[in-house]
């Protein structure tokens, strides 16, 4: 057997076995104090901010501590965070990648040094545990809402021209990209898409959209890969003053800040829910359980749900 085969073998190990070898207590038996890391590509943004939250309160309940380091959408940053935790001071993290590729041998080192790697959102090739959901499936339910939308209120246009808000940084969000791109063209007879922005934050998307609409006047639709997207084409659409009575925004993440936006009335038709604090909450418990040596599934599927004006209220917390 190759070298590098037995290599690929034993990692693979690692990670099937690294939940079952931290201890729940210190030497004198009694309880120790749990730390659980978390890094994502970028913590400030809205979904981000309210899964960190969430995960927070879970921790909080349990009584162990969460740690937040931001990678700020720089892969190499986020491998240092990984790299240094790798050396000690956490017991498990979780992990949403800005590249999974570019750092799982980071995640690798966590796993030969004993500690659990949860991952979120985009799938790596190897982690202790992935929670998460189908990138494209999710993008299509996006385009879909979008679409939906379109044939009842502008059926009768020849053709809607239409843009996608896109983050090619995240190969997650370019999965999310394509199942938008896909739904649109095989829901609705006369969209089309005739431009794809990109964007790296809310004012960037704000701007990409100003930039959009002058090039651009006949857009009625915009779709965006996150709904931080949608919320920074909302208040460029607003501060331009536009007519959004036919126009329709629609998101992703259902973060309650674009929840209260669709409830006054605005020209946002839509997003998509993974139910934020349930998908936090069952992050924190498969590191929980990971730490302790109990069994946990290796992939835990979060479920996606549409959200549009009709079942707002399910969603919308008051």
């Amino acid at each position: 057997m190759k070298p590098s085969r037995i290599a690929a073998i034993f990692i693979i190990a690692i990670c099937i076995l690294s939940g079952a070898v931290c201890a729940q207590s210190d030497a004198t038996g009694e309880p120790r104090h749990i730390v659980i890391g978390f890094t994502s590509g970028y913590n400030n943004n809205p979904f981000q901010k309210e899964f960190l939250s969430y995960a927070q309160a879970e921790c909080s309940t349990e009584g162990i501590e969460l740690v937040a380091r931001d990678g700020n959408n720089d892969i190499a940053r986020q491998s240092s965070i990984i790299q240094q935790w790798a050396r000690g001071g956490v017991d498990a993290v979780i992990c949403s990648p800005i590249n999974p590729a570019a750092i799982q041998a980071s995640l690798d080192s966590l796993m030969q040094a004993g500690i659990p790697v949860i991952n979120i959102d985009s799938e790596c090739e190897r982690s202790t545990v992935y929670v998460g959901f189908d990138q494209f499936e999710y993008g299509y339910t996006a385009g879909k809402i979008a679409a939906d939308w379109i044939n009842e209120n502008l059926g009768d246009m020849d053709t809607v021209a239409c843009a996608v808000l896109t983050k090619p940084q995240s190969l997650a969000l370019i999965e999310r990209e394509n199942g938008i791109i896909s739904a649109l063209s095989e829901c609705c007879d006369n969209t089309v898409i005739v431009d794809m922005p990109v964007y790296t934050d809310q004012q960037s998307a704000y701007e990409a959209t100003k930039t959009l609409l002058a090039q651009h006047s006949d857009i009625r639709c915009i779709v965006g890969v996150a709904d931080v997207s949608i919320l920074g084409a909302h208040y460029a659409v607003t501060d331009m003053g536009l007519d959004t009575r036919d126009m329709c925004l629609v998101g992703l993440d259902a973060t309650q800040e674009l929840l209260e936006l669709m409830r006054q009335g605005t020209a946002i038709r839509g997003t998509a829910s993974l139910n934020t604090q349930l998908y936090a909450q069952k992050a924190v418990q498969a590191a929980l359980k990971a730490i302790r040596g109990e069994e946990v599934e290796r992939r835990i599927i979060v479920e996606i749900e549409p959200v549009s004006i009709d079942n707002l209220h399910e969603f919308l917390h008051q």
